[in-house]
């Protein structure tokens, strides 16, 4: 790949470079939890994370299809688990999510 950048001057500049991988595999799972007494619902997705590409990959960021965002450090084989969102719906009180840096959040219901 050659890349050929010309400017009328110099400066400083930021460039973005990023490409598919072989070999990292993510699975999304779902859980959900119902608590009659409580009068909650609880739905959480949770990604497993694995590589299997012939690297280790050291601080990566990887951008998921369903727009996450997250940068982990992966040898080769490992795996890593993290909970992308939580959703949590109860009778008495408004709907809350959780995202994947812990901020809660309010949800809408529909």
């Amino acid at each position: 790949m050659l890349f050929l950048l010309r400017a009328e001057r110099a400066t400083d500049c930021r460039l973005r470079l990023s490409y598919a991988l072989k070999g990292l595999e993510a699975e999304v799972s779902y859980t959900a939890l119902l608590a009659p007494r409580q009068q909650t619902l609880t739905l959480e997705a949770q990604l497993a994370l694995r590589n299997n590409s012939k690297l280790p990959l050291p601080q990566t960021q990887v951008r998921l299809p369903s727009g996450h965002r997250l940068t982990a450090s992966l040898d080769l084989g490992q795996s890593i688990q993290q909970v992308l969102l939580r959703y949590e719906v109860s009778a008495t009180r408004s709907a809350t999510c959780t995202t994947t840096r812990g901020s809660t959040i309010a949800c809408g219901r529909s």
